[in-house]
């Protein structure tokens, strides 16, 4: 009778690797729970399992889907939505219905349909997308894109008063949340009508980080615009 070789029983114990694919749903939750805003929508990109597991309530909150929870503390802070960060609200196309978004391509390149859909995306979340020759910046319809009906503060608030450069824009009030739809489609048509009074605006630097008052509503503040 032939005796195995050591080097073949260790072979035989060795427990075989854990394939990350194989992992149940619950632990990949538990793991992608851990991440950002920014990495769960690279995560997004990898596979259809992935796509389907982001969309469990246990991540709503992560992507700014969770709605209105416990009312808004005075001088609480919230995070605004990376979306409203990136879309010129104040430069405008003279269309009410396009807010304007800039994704940088490759000259002269058309945009396909799926081009359309993974590279406004990529360009979103600071993603390095490996291309060829001199770039320039184009400019898509942030309406186009799923991420327009996200909640537009986390935690999501009903009521929000929007302040740019010290001009009152108005109040929203929203029992389910307020959305980024419907704060574009507060500030967009608002600062055409200053451009067509001829107050030259040409683009809006960034927002505050908004803050809840001591009625429950919140306060967001564009705290700069360049002349």
């Amino acid at each position: 009778m032939t005796t195995p070789a050591p080097a073949q029983d260790a072979q035989k114990a060795a427990p075989e690797p854990v394939r990350p694919v194989s992992l149940p749903d619950e632990l990949w939750l538990t793991i992608l729970g851990q991440l950002d805003f920014y990495d769960l929508r690279r995560v997004e990109l990898v596979c259809k399992r992935f796509q389907n597991l982001l969309k469990d309530h246990q991540l709503a909150s992560i992507l700014f889907r969770a709605g209105p929870q416990e009312p808004i503390k005075e001088g609480q802070k919230l995070e605004i939505h990376p979306m409203l960060d990136l879309v010129d609200c104040v430069g405008h196309s003279g269309n009410p219905n396009k807010a304007m978004l800039p994704l940088k391509t490759k000259q002269k390149q058309k945009m396909k349909k799926k081009n359309r859909i993974l590279n406004p995306l990529a360009n979103m979340l600071k993603l390095n997308i490996q291309q060829q020759g001199p770039l320039q910046t184009a400019w898509v319809n942030a309406y186009d894109y799923a991420a327009v009906d996200d909640f537009a503060t986390r935690p999501a608030c009903t009521e929000l008063h929007i302040n740019m450069a010290e001009i009152d824009v108005g109040t929203l009030s929203c029992k389910t949340g307020i959305t980024n739809r419907q704060i574009l489609r507060k500030t967009i048509p608002f600062w055409q009508r200053h451009h067509a009074s001829g107050k030259r605006l040409v683009w809006l630097t960034g927002w505050d980080l908004p803050f809840g008052l001591n009625d429950g509503s919140v306060f967001l503040h564009a705290y700069q615009i360049a002349p």
